[in-house]
């Protein structure tokens, strides 16, 4: 399942990835120009699950909700 949320100003797409390497996961918040380009990485949390991006309604913030699955959701917010 793919979460992501379109910018307040439909230029862009953000979306979450889980990136594991060896039995280290981290979450990876990045964005995507819809008139084309390459993907940006916005933030990392490393060894934490990430999920439901949704962008504030002025399009300068990404909030997520952060988990290390030990734990419940929490949210997270990024510049």
């Amino acid at each position: 399942m793919v979460q992501a949320d379109w910018s307040p100003d439909g230029q862009q797409v953000a979306f979450v990835r889980l990136s594991t390497v060896k039995d280290n996961t981290d979450g990876l918040l990045l964005t995507l120009p819809l008139s084309g380009g390459s993907e940006r990485l916005v933030a990392t949390f490393p060894g934490e699950f990430i999920g439901n991006p949704r962008w504030s309604p002025d399009g300068s913030r990404i909030t997520v909700h952060t988990s290390t699955g030990s734990t419940g959701a929490a949210p997270s917010l990024v510049v």
